[in-house]
């Protein structure tokens, strides 16, 4: 078996241990003096910070006056409300009084990221620290450290951050991680800003006639800016051209993966592919996550893009092989999500296909020293070899799995290695709420015992509620919605997604209560195409100080299923006052 060209040796240190990585496989050498890291004379750069965000001034100033070491801070809300645009700009206001570093953090987990956090600091050199030693390397250092796109839980980070005095948290997540008061959810615009964003996609002021279509988008979206550009735009993908169909290809099979414009040209061979992806993320189709080294895209969220061909991903595989056997380590660092994606998608199709691109990115990942990345690399080219029936190449990917338990875990980057933050940690009366909710042993609502106590965890009750609703196909988000008490009508809107390989049913919602009012219904009456996302905004009109309960019954062909729907009610009368 012909091996592809690969990255020559590389050499390191990782935790107390020497590794040497090349094509043929990793050898783990007796440990030595652990080297001693050269720290960088200049800040980290940070990535551009963009178009200025609008309507967002009362926000800045709020997280600004949050972030302090030792407490973290959550930037949570929908997806495309906007949190890594103010992130990014919020690191930049924060560099004017102090270092920030900015990491994404889109399926990566906790060593990578503090993998991340050393090489911002210090020439990485081949050295990756394990963990007692990295605390002792960061521990002088004053920053802010913001992730974008958070997917683990930060209890291990915080903990390990705090043993550093200088370092602060700043972070998002689609997942609420932190207590109450330690996150910021993020809405949607106001209607002036919401309007200044449209203005600024045309690039022209609105025009008076204009004025109350744009309203009733504004309202019908929430604010959301995404969905705002998207339906200003309003580009059908029967509209693109071959060359942007085959730029957004990329991103159509492997939807969470982030690519750069240089490395979109050699997986597609589409010569102005990255002009292109700039031009599909004005369209709303793709999102742009900056970094140090440039722009990436991603597919934007709720884009019902139809999936390449199995011929078309199978190609893309076989040119992201040719790319990978030859890329820069922090490159492929920087796309492995790509990769271990495109070894997923054409394994069960081809293989040995799959065992090939593994087989090309495995080096350099390893040489990267983002060993989180690299383990979920292995553990997926093993899949690929085995069902290809290749025993050579399930020798290689099981022995480079051995190097990783050795080397790899001395660091300590199992998550159970790190004690549990308690700022996070669910009182132990929640956790035995969750694991009741879970297998049904209890009703929601009701109270649980603990330590001879009754407590209610109203919390997880709204948590478990307020999970999306899943029924024929069709999945609705969120599946219960809060009006709080402001003495006028609020609108919220619900995101409902095409969840089958075929378009669900034309969609239809009534409310319960008529206090509860449907104002504006992208879904209408029309079929719902696979991943294709629609919107329905809800008007809550209080009628006295009482709370309203009601259902939103939304049909999906000849499947139904209901939204819980709950107002807190007007203000009532001030005492003393009237």
């Amino acid at each position: 078996m012909s091996h592809p060209a690969s990255p020559p040796e590389a050499r390191l240190v990782v935790g107390d241990h020497r590794v040497v990585v090349t094509a043929r496989g990793s050898t783990v050498l007796p440990g030595g003096e652990p080297p001693a890291p050269v720290r960088r004379l200049v800040p980290p750069q940070l990535p551009p910070p963009g178009e200025e965000p609008l309507g967002r001034e009362a926000e800045r100033a709020a997280l600004a006056a949050m972030i302090r070491p030792g407490d973290p801070v959550q930037i949570h809300g929908p997806e495309g409300i906007g949190k890594s645009v103010l992130l990014r700009r919020l690191a930049h206001d924060a560099a004017a009084r102090r270092p920030v570093v900015h990491v994404h953090g889109a399926g990566r987990g906790l060593d990578d990221v503090l993998q991340d956090l050393f090489a911002a600091w210090y020439d990485e050199a081949g050295y990756a620290p394990g963990r007692v030693r990295l605390r002792g390397l960061l521990g002088g250092i004053a920053a802010v450290l913001m992730i974008d796109d958070l997917e683990f839980p930060p209890g291990g980070l915080h903990s390990f951050l705090r043993t550093g005095p200088g370092i602060a948290l700043v972070f998002t997540s689609r997942v609420r991680w932190c207590a109450p008061d330690r996150t910021f959810e993020l809405g949607g615009l106001g209607e002036p800003a919401a309007l200044a964003l449209l203005s600024r996609t045309l690039g022209r002021p609105l025009r008076q006639e204009e004025v109350p279509a744009a309203t009733a988008l504004w309202e019908t979206t929430g604010g959301n800016p995404l969905e705002l550009v998207r339906a200003t735009v309003g580009v059908p993908y029967g509209e693109l051209g071959p060359g942007e169909r085959a730029a957004l290809a990329p991103f159509a099979a492997l939807p969470s993966a982030l690519v750069a414009g240089d490395v979109l040209v050699r997986i597609t061979g589409v010569a102005d592919a990255a002009r292109t992806a700039v031009r599909l993320a004005r369209l709303g189709l793709l999102t742009e996550e900056a970094s140090p080294k440039g722009v990436r895209h991603r597919l934007a969220p709720g884009t019902g893009s139809p999936m390449p061909c199995e011929e078309g991903v199978a190609e893309l595989a076989v040119r992201t092989a040719g790319w990978a056997s030859d890329a820069d380590a922090s490159e492929l660092a920087a796309h492995a999500a790509l990769v271990t994606g495109l070894v997923t998608a054409v394994k069960d199709d081809d293989p040995g296909l799959a065992v090939r691109l593994a087989r090309a990115a495995a080096p350099g990942l390893a040489g990267s020293l983002r060993w989180g990345a690299w383990r979920t690399l292995l553990d997926a080219g093993l899949a690929a070899a085995e069902e290809a029936g290749d025993g050579e190449a399930v020798t290689y990917f099981t022995r480079e799995r051995k190097v990783y338990a050795l080397a790899g875990d001395s660091r300590g980057v199992m998550a159970a290695a790190t004690p549990e933050d308690p700022a996070t940690r669910a009182p132990r009366g929640a956790l035995t709420r969750v694991a009741a909710v879970r297998t049904g042993l209890v009703v929601l609502g009701t109270a649980v015992a603990v330590a001879g106590a009754i407590h209610v965890v109203p919390s997880l009750v709204r948590l478990v509620e307020e999970r999306p609703r899943t029924f024929g196909c069709v999945t609705v988000a969120p599946g219960r919605l809060v009006f709080p008490r402001r003495g006028s009508g609020t609108v919220k809107g619900l995101r409902v997604t095409g969840t089958c390989r075929t378009a669900a049913g034309g969609i239809a919602a009534a409310s319960s209560d008529p206090r509860f009012a449907v104002v504006a219904d992208t879904c209408a009456g029309h079929p719902l195409l696979p991943e294709q996302t629609c919107l329905i905004s809800v008007r809550f009109t209080p009628a006295g100080v009482r709370e309203a309960d009601a259902a939103l019954r939304i049909t999906a062909g000849e499947a139904a299923g209901e939204v819980a729907l709950v107002g807190e009610g007007a203000p009532g009368p001030v005492p003393g006052k009237g």
